[in-house]
């Protein structure tokens, strides 16, 4: 009977760190590129345990629910659908395209973007302006 009581024990205890949850947030923020709205693309969170959150940015605003704790930050907004001329179309691989960006390169890599945010419990809000 005892063994059967560890036995259990240690199963409910294994169990229980299985469920372990990592903490997140809201955070909602505005994106400007020269001043004005970037008016469409995907925003994404790189906490420094390797999580991650994302979001949609639609008319310069977004919101989605983000790690707590330190993170670096990567933008992107480019063009989905290819031009009509396939002259037109730079291709990344033959049949994949990659549609031009509406802002600088550099801040679609969250190691070299240069923005960071804290995600703390609650509510976040975290604007960003870009420049070239």
């Amino acid at each position: 009977m005892r063994q059967r009581a560890a036995v259990c024990l240690l199963l409910s205890l294994g169990l229980a760190g299985c469920g372990e949850q990592f903490p997140t947030a809201p955070v909602s923020g505005t994106v400007t590129y020269k001043g004005k709205p970037v008016t469409f693309g995907r925003i994404s969170f790189f906490h420094t345990s390797g999580r991650t959150g994302f979001g949609d940015i639609k008319d310069g605003h977004y919101s989605f629910r983000a790690p707590v704790g330190e993170c670096k930050v990567a933008l992107e907004s480019r063009e989905i659908d290819p031009p009509h001329d396939p002259k037109k179309a730079r291709q990344v691989r033959p049949g994949m395209w990659m549609g031009p960006s509406h802002i600088p390169d550099k801040y679609e890599n969250y190691l070299k973007s240069g923005l960071t945010f804290t995600v703390k419990d609650g509510d976040n809000t975290a604007s960003f302006e870009l420049k070239d």
